[in-house]
C-alpha cells in the first residue's frame, strides 16, 4: 500500500509561491524547498546508503538536495565522525550515485566541500593538521580534543590549499553535482577560521584588516567558480556571528564583508549562532531562523539566499519568501522527520506534514558515528539496509490485530499496520494516549514533544479500521475470545524504585520508613496539577538524560530547595551529543539548584541520603523532605509474563519499552520494526 501523497488538484493558492523554480547561477531549482547539506552516518563509509537516503528526499519534493561536508584532502581527516570525501578520483564514483539517485526526481544535487582545518585531528591519515595560526585543537563535538596543535600555513600552503579545493571541485563537477559549495560555516573549516578573529592572529596578507581575512574566502570562491566553469552553480555557507559583532570590540563588519564578496557566489547559505543554535533543541530554542539578520543579508547581495529553520508550515514560509528574507527555504531536520514535505504541502495536505520536534536525536546519531535515527521517522537510515520507506508500505489482506498500548510504539506500531490494511483494535488502561511522551511533555520546555504522538493518534483517528479503547485495561487471556490474528504488548515501562542505575547495578539501601519517588510519581502529580510540593527535594539522576534535570528544574521552579546528585562530572551528561548539555547545566545553576557531581547513591532514610564519593569513596549526607530517583528503567511485562491459555498460532510480540526500555528513537523504531515484520510475514502468506 501507498500512503497517497500525490495531489489532485492544484494546492492552495496562497503557496503557489513555494513552487516557483528559482534560478541559482547556471541552473534552475525546480521549487524553493532546499534541503541544505547535513551529515547521514553514512559518508564514503557507505555511499550506497546515502544515495538512497538522498534520493528518498527528492522523491519527496526537495528541489535541492544536499550532500554533507565532503573533506576535499587526507589532511581534513573528521574521524570519527563519518563525512563525505573526494580526497582522489576514487571517491567520484561513489558520489555519483547520490547525484544520480537525486536526479532521478527532478531534484539538484549540492556537493558541500569542506577542509576542517583545526577543527580535525586526522586521527587515521596522521597528515599535519593545518591552521591560520598555531593554536589548540577545537574538535569537540562531543570528542575532547587531542591535546595537540595545528601547524600554522604558510603561504605555499595556502597555495596548496587552494589546488586540493579546486580540484574537489572538479571532481564534484565529474561526479555530476548542479551546486558546489565552498563551506565558511560555524568554524568547522578553515575559510571561517581565517575570517574569525579568535583564530587568525597572521600579520601578514591573510590576517588583521577583514579584508586579509576574507582573502581566503574569496580566493576559493574565485577558484571555484573557474574550476566548474560555468557548468555548475557556485554556493558559500557562511556563518554570521564574528561579522555581526567583533570579538575584539563589538563592531559589525557584516556590510563591509559583504562589499567585498557579495556578488562572487551564486548562491548564499546563511548560518547564525553555532551548531547548537543553529541546530537547537526544542527546549531551548529550536532552531528557528534568525530572520532580522538573514534579511539584512538579503539587502547586501542580489544573489539567492537560503537559511535554515525548523520548518514545518507552509503560511510561515511562504511569508518568509514575500517578506524578502530568504529566497529558498532550507530545512535539515524536518527534511528528516518527514522527506514528503513538499508533496504533502504540494497536495494541500500541510496539516498531515510530520513535524520536527528538534529533539537532536538526529545529531547524537552523527556524534556517535552511526546511520542517522529519527524518532518522528523510523525509516530513516533504513532506506537501503532494510528498504524500508516513509509513505510506501505493503498491502496485506486484513487481519485483526490487538495493540495493547497506546504510547509512542503502540501508536507507530498500529499506525502502520492500520495502513497496510489491517484491522487494529487498541487498549490503552490510562484515559489518554500518548503514554510517556504525554507525561513528559509536562516538563519545562517539553510540550513540542507531544507532536511525536499527536500525529500517529490523529492518522489513527481517521481511519475506520482502527478502534481506540481508552481507560480499558488488559487482562491476561481476554483477547481469546476475540480471535485476534496478531497481538502486539506495547506496555511500556516504568522507573525503579530501588537506585539501579548506569552507575551501580544493584540495589541501594532504603530504610523501611522511606519512600523515594520516580519520575512517575513527579508526573503523575504535575497531571493531577500538584502545585505543593516538599520544601527540600534531593533529585538524584544516574540515568544523565533530560528527564532528571527537568524535574528538578520543575521542582525549583515550584518553591522546592533542590540538590542535584549524579555520579557524573556534569549534569544531563549524555546531552552533549544531543548539544543540550551546556544549556542545562547553565539554566540549572541560574534557577539556584545546588549541584552534587562525583557522587552515587548509597543509602536512602525518610529526611536524609548518604552519598558516596565515586572516586575516593569518601561519604557525605543531605538532609531532604523527599528524594527522587531517575536511575533505570524496568518494562513493564507483567501482561506478557502472565500465565495463560494462548492460541497455538498467536503469540503476543513485545514492543517499543515494553521489549527493552530506551530512547524515543530506539522505542519508535523497534516498534515500526515489529508492524513491519508482521506485514511482511502476512504478505508472504498471502502470496
Amino acid at each position: 500500500m501507498t500512503i497517497s501523497i500525490e495531489p489532485a488538484c492544484y494546492t492552495n493558492p496562497k503557496h503557489k509561491i513555494l513552487f516557483e523554480p528559482v534560478r541559482i547561477g547556471p541552473v534552475v531549482a525546480p521549487n524553493r524547498f532546499y534541503q541544505t547539506p547535513y551529515a547521514t552516518g553514512f559518508g564514503f563509509r557507505d555511499p550506497k546508503a546515502s544515495a538512497k537516503f538522498r534520493e528518498v528526499r527528492a522523491e519527496g519534493g526537495w528541489g535541492v538536495v544536499g550532500t554533507e561536508q565532503t573533506e576535499i584532502h587526507s589532511s581534513s581527516d573528521m574521524t570519527p565522525y563519518i563525512e563525505g570525501r573526494l580526497w582522489d578520483d576514487s571517491h567520484i564514483a561513489g558520489l555519483a550515485l547520490s547525484v544520480d539517485a537525486i536526479h532521478r526526481h527532478g531534484a539538484l544535487a549540492a556537493l558541500e566541500l569542506s577542509h576542517g582545518g583545526l577543527n580535525v585531528m586526522n586521527a587515521i591519515t596522521r597528515d599535519d593538521v593545518l591552521g591560520p595560526s598555531c593554536l589548540p585543537l577545537t574538535q569537540t563535538f562531543p570528542t575532547l580534543p587531542e591535546p595537540g596543535h595545528c601547524r600554522a600555513m604558510s603561504l605555499e600552503d595556502i597555495k596548496t590549499l587552494r589546488e586540493w579545493h579546486a580540484q574537489a571541485a572538479v571532481r564534484g563537477l565529474k561526479a555530476g553535482f548542479d551546486i558546489i559549495y565552498v563551506y565558511a560555516s560555524l568554524v568547522l573549516s578553515l575559510p571561517a577560521q581565517y575570517l574569525s578573529l579568535r583564530y587568525n592572529k597572521r600579520t601578514d596578507q591573510y590576517g588583521g584588516a577583514l579584508e586579509n581575512r576574507v582573502r581566503l574566502l574569496r580566493e576559493l570562491i574565485e577558484d571555484t567558480i573557474d574550476a566548474v566553469q560555468g557548468k555548475c552553480a557556485v554556493a558559500v555557507r557562511i556563518t554570521l556571528d564574528e561579522l555581526l559583532a567583533s570579538p575584539v570590540d563589538g563592531k559589525s563588519e557584516l556590510e563591509e564583508f559583504f562589499a567585498i564578496v557579495g556578488e562572487l557566489p551564486d548562491l548564499w547559505d546563511i548560518v547564525v549562532g553555532g551548531y547548537g543554535n543553529d541546530s537547537g533543541s526544542a527546549q531551548f530554542g529550536g532552531g528557528d531562523i534568525a530572520t532580522s539578520v538573514v534579511k539584512r543579508v538579503k539587502a547586501l547581495t542580489t544573489k539567492p539566499v537560503v537559511s535554515v529553520g525548523c520548518f514545518t508550515q507552509p503560511d510561515i514560509m511562504t511569508k518568509l519568501i514575500l517578506e524578502g528574507v530568504v529566497d529558498l527555504i532550507g530545512a535539515a531536520r524536518p527534511s528528516i522527520a518527514d522527506p514528503f514535505l513538499p508533496k504533502k504541502i504540494a497536495s494541500g495536505r500541510g496539516n498531515d506534514v510530520i513535524k520536527c520536534v528538534a529533539c537532536n536525536l538526529c545529531v547524537a546519531s552523527d556524534f556517535s558515528s552511526a546511520p542517522i535515527r529519527c524518532p518522528q521517522n523510523p525509516t530513516s537510515g533504513e532506506e537501503l539496509r532494510r528498504g524500508w520507506h516513509p509513505v510506501h508500505v505493503g498491502a496485506v489482506s486484513r487481519k485483526r490485530c490487538l495493540v495493547v498500548g497506546a504510547g509512542p510504539a503502540g501508536l507507530e506500531c498500529s499506525r502502520l499496520l492500520a495502513a497496510a490494511g489491517h484491522e487494529v483494535t487498541i487498549v490503552e488502561q490510562q484515559d489518554y494516549v500518548g503514554g510517556r511522551v504525554t507525561l513528559e511533555s509536562l516538563l519545562p520546555g517539553m510540550s513540542r514533544w507531544r507532536d511525536l504522538v499527536s500525529w500517529r493518534h490523529e492518522a489513527l483517528l481517521k481511519d475506520p479500521a482502527v478502534k481506540i479503547k481508552t481507560s480499558t485495561r488488559a487482562v491476561a487471556g481476554a483477547w481469546l475470545s476475540d480471535r485476534y490474528d496478531h497481538i502486539i504488548l506495547a506496555t511500556g515501562s516504568r522507573w525503579r524504585k530501588d537506585g539501579i542505575g548506569q552507575s551501580c547495578h544493584f540495589p541501594v539501601q532504603i530504610d523501611g520508613d522511606a519512600v523515594p519517588l520516580t519520575p512517575d510519581d513527579v508526573l503523575r502529580r504535575i497531571q493531577g496539577g500538584q502545585t505543593h510540593w516538599p520544601k527540600s527535594v534531593t533529585v538524584y539522576d544516574d540515568e544523565h538524560y533530560y528527564v532528571g534535570s527537568l524535574v528538578a528544574e520543575h521542582l525549583a521552579a515550584m518553591g522546592c530547595h533542590v540538590t542535584f546528585v549524579t555520579p557524573a562530572a556534569e549534569v544531563a551528561v549524555w546531552t552533549h551529543k544531543t548539544m543540550e548539555q551546556t544549556y542545562y547545566q547553565s539554566r540549572m545553576i541560574r534557577s539556584g539548584i545546588t549541584i552534587l557531581p562525583h557522587y552515587r547513591m548509597a543509602h536512602i532514610s525518610r529526611n536524609w541520603c548518604q552519598l558516596e564519593n565515586v572516586f575516593v569513596g569518601s561519604v557525605v549526607e543531605v538532609a531532604h523532605d523527599a528524594i527522587v530517583l531517575v536511575t533505570a528503567r524496568e518494562p513493564n511485562r507483567e501482561l506478557h509474563d502472565a500465565p495463560f491459555i494462548a492460541l497455538p498460532t498467536v503469540r503476543p510480540t513485545l514492543a517499543g519499552d515494553a521489549s527493552a526500555p530506551g530512547t524515543l528513537v530506539h522505542v519508535t523504531y523497534d516498534a515500526h520494526r515489529v508492524a513491519r515484520t508482521i506485514i511482511e510475514a502476512d504478505s508472504l502468506v498471502a502470496a
